[in-house]
């Protein structure tokens, strides 16, 4: 694995990824709108994407604000619902204002701007090399005698796979990294 990122030689297979429509529990199987996309990845990528995690969790640990539990080891939903909590009888008590705004995530994962996200990750200093192996595995690679074509998906249905379609932006719903 190790030889692959460092030779820049990646297999093509680990550009393509395959999209399973997930229902809800409860939800009407023609409501295709209500579906969640989870994108299935070549298994090798995930341990790249393993290799990779503890530069990217050291990087987060350094650059995000604690008030962000998001993806935090031994941080949840429910202290944030605390904090809230909190904030909101603080606001109360002092007869002040507090603005709370909700966000719906439905298709956050694949609305991430690669060229935003590589930004983010040079001002938080994540180093260029770990950067460049996520541009190849998301946008391909073109170096002169390495080759590895942009991300594409295809989606699984009843009549098997869809044809390829390129993925310009997004970094999937089930990936290790979510970057």
């Amino acid at each position: 694995m190790q030889e692959i990122v460092r030779s820049k030689r990646y297999p093509a297979e680990w550009n393509e990824w395959i999209a399973m429509l997930a229902m809800k529990p409860g939800e009407d199987p023609k409501e295709f709108s209500r579906r969640r996309d989870l994108w299935l990845q070549c298994h090798s990528v995930k341990l790249v994407e393993r290799m990779l995690k503890p530069h990217y969790d050291e990087v987060a640990w350094e650059s995000v604000l604690r008030s962000q539990a998001g993806f935090t080891e031994g941080r949840n939903a429910p202290e944030q619902s605390l904090v809230l909590r909190l904030c909101t009888e603080q606001a109360m008590t002092e007869r002040g204002t507090l603005a709370k705004g909700w966000i719906d995530y439905a298709t956050f994962f694949m609305s991430i701007c690669h060229r935003v996200m590589w930004e983010v990750e040079a001002w938080s200093g994540v180093r260029p090399e770990v950067t460049q192996v996520m541009q190849a595995l998301r946008e391909g690679l073109k170096d002169g005698h390495n080759t590895l074509e942009g991300l594409t998906g295809r989606y699984e249905t009843d009549y098997g796979l869809t044809d390829k379609v390129p993925i310009d932006q997004g970094v999937g719903q089930g990936a290790n990294l979510r970057i």
